[in-house]
């Protein structure tokens, strides 16, 4: 059963302040919410939410951009959530608490998220939030509140002074980190999940200039997208956010202190202009997260600004919008006059319109002579033209 922060603003006046209509703001005071047989603080003087809603185990926030949430654990537990949109998640694991801070950045998009409260206790240092969970996308609005359950205990306190929390840090990379394999066998991409994702991210965390989220869930999602793209620009590598031949014989020489990569094909060099084919609807690769990049550049066209990889409802809109600002049928797809003017664009340089070849002129056929008329002596072989035709006709002598 589902109980709304709305609901506690009803029945207490002190600990919240005064709220808009689809949104929740948290004032100074604390708020106590108790998961798993286990208290969790929601803090912050400027936390202003769309919506959270708690059940026994778990809890659910619809987050706009330039919002933020803090909660902190007297017994350092552990968080598992999603990697989300522009979702940031800093956390800390002191001696007597942990902090965890949820931020949706200015220009972030609406977002709606899991977050489950773990049972075990954070490492001194070490990463205290996994992946997991189900992420929703789309808009605000007001979720209407619910009674709660009077079998679920959640535990209201009066207004109390919050104590001075510290910073947020960035989860560093635990010992094993440091010894995991840098060799990959086969290549990863967004969406892809499990072992291989948690070496890859545990590697990249190494480097706080390519991956300083440091967050290893076990699931490639934008953050390691990024992280990606971070370490492909520092080394040289087309910078596509994907791991593929390149960039796994990269992982193994950088990390490898020696070890041998497995063999990797040489890839072709890749082309000035990112974009060679027409794109619709449904269209995947990473060609399409090379024309989503582009067109997220101007804010007109692609105010969403997302890099999935995939030909979507959203990159349908931003190429109508891309079409409209230049002149060409707004048909939401890159057909052969968008694509020519993406490559003009893209490459700087002026791409012509092929013009049609002219089919050959047919060849005249030569002119036949005519025949000679009947009686017209002609030269015969071995004939001398010295000699009059007429005399030429004569038989020969026979011999005596």
């Amino acid at each position: 059963m589902k109980i709304y922060f709305k609901v506690f603003v009803l029945l207490m006046s002190l600990p919240f302040a005064a709220f808009a209509v689809g949104e929740v703001i948290l004032s100074a005071d604390s708020v106590i919410l108790q998961m798993n047989s286990k208290n969790w603080t929601v803090t912050s003087s400027s936390a202003t939410l769309d919506s959270i809603s708690v059940d026994s185990s778990s809890f659910t926030v619809t987050m706009s951009a330039n919002q933020t949430l803090k909660l902190t654990s007297s017994d350092r537990l552990t968080l598992s959530m999603p990697e989300t949109g522009s979702i940031t998640i800093g956390s800390s694991c002191g001696t007597s608490e942990s902090t965890h801070t949820i931020t949706n950045p200015v220009g972030g998009a609406t977002v709606t998220f899991t977050v489950t409260p773990g049972t075990t206790a954070c490492a001194v240092g070490g990463g205290i939030i996994s992946g997991g969970g189900s992420v929703i996308s789309g808009g605000g609005g007001t979720i209407a509140p619910t009674i709660p359950d009077q079998n679920v205990a959640v535990a209201l306190t009066p207004a109390v002074i919050a104590p001075t929390i510290p910073a947020a840090t960035v989860a560093k990379p635990s010992a094993v980190a440091q010894a995991v394999s840098p060799v990959f066998n086969k290549d990863l991409g967004l969406g892809s999940k499990g072992e291989d994702v948690e070496r890859l991210q545990k590697l990249l965390a190494q480097d706080t200039s390519v991956y300083p989220e440091g967050l290893i869930t076990g699931y490639f999602g934008n953050l390691t997208v990024q992280a990606v793209k971070n370490f492909q620009s520092k080394y040289g590598i087309s910078q596509v956010g994907r791991v593929g031949p390149q960039t796994r014989a990269k992982l193994a020489e950088i990390f490898g202190a020696g070890q041998p990569p497995a063999a990797v094909p040489v890839p072709a060099a890749p082309k000035a202009i990112g974009l060679t084919r027409e794109l619709s609807q449904g269209a995947s690769g990473d060609d399409v997260t090379a024309l989503q990049e582009f067109l997220a550049k101007d804010k007109d066209v692609y105010p969403e600004g997302l890099a999935t990889g995939y030909f979507g409802g959203l990159t349908v809109q931003a190429v109508k919008r891309f079409q409209a600002k230049y002149g060409i049928s707004q048909v939401g797809k890159v057909g052969p006059q968008t694509l020519l003017k993406l490559q003009e664009l893209m490459s700087g340089v002026a791409v012509p319109v092929p013009e049609p070849t002219p089919a050959p002129a047919p060849t005249p056929a030569l002119p036949t002579t005519a025949p000679s008329s009947v009686g017209t002596p002609t030269e015969s072989v071995g004939a001398s033209s010295e000699i009059p035709w007429f005399l030429q006709l004569m038989p020969a002598p026979a011999p005596h």
